[in-house]
């Protein structure tokens, strides 16, 4: 399932036309109803217009409202008033942010990059959101250092975090391995769903975090 969050006729319209026959399309014209599909539903993503209505400013907003599905991944459609702000949409848990009137093809290459847990973000921003992810993760008790949660890796699933941790991509780790790459993109899935994490860039700041320790 895949809820757009948009008031606008023509995005709502270009959205569904880009992501056309790729999952089950549900419209949000409301906040209140926003909140109430959060609550009932698990949308795997979620296309966030940054002029929707009540919004207010949409870092808080997507803080505030995470909780309430966590495993949904939410992509920002519109253009932040600088990079800053973009930088804040990241740390509030956003997985994606592009322009409103992206075209079609790039709008499905963006959901399928976010769905596999890769964020979708510009080149420029990426030194800062490393940084910022970085000092987060210096910061808190991380999970993954415990031998307890290292444990609960299978030896294919540490092949896998070692690979990813050189940046290898999934059609690199498939082919190194002898496996297909849907498959890879499964383990790596499971992999993630055990440390509580949601996509590969935290997991590879967390294994150089743990070999630094």
């Amino acid at each position: 399932m895949l809820i757009i969050a948009s008031a606008s006729a023509d995005r709502i319209a270009n959205w569904r036309n880009g992501l056309y026959g790729t999952d089950e399309i549900v419209d949000v014209t409301e906040l209140s109803r926003l909140k109430g599909c959060l609550g009932r539903h698990t949308p795997q993503v979620l296309l966030l217009d940054l002029d929707f209505p009540g919004l207010g400013n949409p870092a808080v907003t997507i803080r505030k409202l995470r909780p309430s599905s966590p495993a949904t991944k939410w992509v920002v459609l519109g253009r932040p008033a600088s990079d800053d702000q973009e930088i804040s949409l990241f740390a509030a848990g956003a997985r994606g942010v592009c322009a409103d009137d992206v075209d079609p093809k790039t709008l499905r290459r963006v959901v399928a990059a976010v769905r596999q847990g890769e964020p979708w973000v510009r080149r420029i921003l990426v030194p800062r959101l490393l940084d910022q992810l970085n000092a987060r993760v210096s910061n808190e008790a991380i999970r993954f250092t415990e031998p307890a949660k290292s444990a609960e890796l299978t030896r294919r699933e540490q092949q896998i975090a070692a690979m990813v941790r050189n940046g290898e991509s999934s059609q690199q780790i498939a082919r190194q391995l002898d496996m297909t790459e849907p498959t890879v993109k499964a383990l790596l899935g499971d992999m993630l769903r055990k440390l509580g994490i949601d996509d590969r860039l935290r997991l590879t700041l967390m294994l150089n975090a743990r070999t630094e320790s």
